[in-house]
């Protein structure tokens, strides 16, 4: 506490900022991973001119990136294997009837 009981501020430093974003992007430091954390953190750096935030930005949408890439071939091979079954549901269906 400063004078008079009033609250001392201290800004963060970019490199201070820059290293919560890291944490936050790879879970380390005591805090779960979390992309959208991550980013804010990495952003506020950005601000306050940190050469490496725009970098953890840029890793982050790639990361989140293959992650859509990969829950749409998920998707589309579900649907495939899905309409797969159908198809042999129908013939074993005529084959016995």
């Amino acid at each position: 506490m400063g004078a008079a009981g009033c609250a001392v501020f201290r800004p963060v430093d970019a490199e201070t900022q820059f290293k919560r974003g890291w944490n936050y992007e790879k879970g380390e430091g005591g805090v779960a991973q979390d992309y959208t954390k991550a980013v804010k953190w990495h952003r506020l750096a950005a601000d306050n001119v940190h050469a490496e935030a725009l970098k953890g930005i840029e890793r982050i949408d790639k990361k989140q990136a293959n992650i859509m890439n990969l829950l749409d071939i998920c998707t589309s091979q579900a649907f495939s294997l899905m309409v797969l079954i159908r198809n042999c549901a129908n013939i074993k269906a005529i084959h016995y009837n």
